[in-house]
């Protein structure tokens, strides 16, 4: 194993996470009682895609749902560049999103 993919590997885990605060921080501004338990539950189902989407052939788009699928395999593999960048874009949709949504609950303005 190189250090450069190992770089690579610990620098993609930042978009990784930030996926779930984004989806988090949208949870937060709409249904705020249950944002723990149903970010819980996306976390298990995302890695239970990860797991049984080739066993059982579910399509690519439903296996990209995944944010463990979209961070791939990084030390074996490489970056996946098309996962980065989907990752990229839910954060940046997410995050928007939330801060939409929270000013629309009055907390921002």
């Amino acid at each position: 194993m190189s250090r450069r993919r190992l770089a690579e590997a610990s620098a993609l885990l930042v978009p990784f996470t930030l996926i779930f605060g984004a989806v988090g921080g949208l949870l937060a501004a709409r249904v705020p009682r249950g944002t723990v338990g149903i970010l819980g539950v996306y976390v298990f189902v995302s890695y239970l895609m990860l797991q049984f989407g080739p066993i059982f052939n579910f399509p690519t788009w439903v296996q990209n749902l995944s944010a463990f699928k979209l961070y791939g395999q990084p030390l074996t593999d490489g970056v996946d560049l098309t996962g980065l960048a989907i990752m990229l874009g839910i954060v940046l949709a997410g995050f928007g999103a939330s801060v939409a949504a929270m000013r629309r609950r009055d907390v921002g303005a």
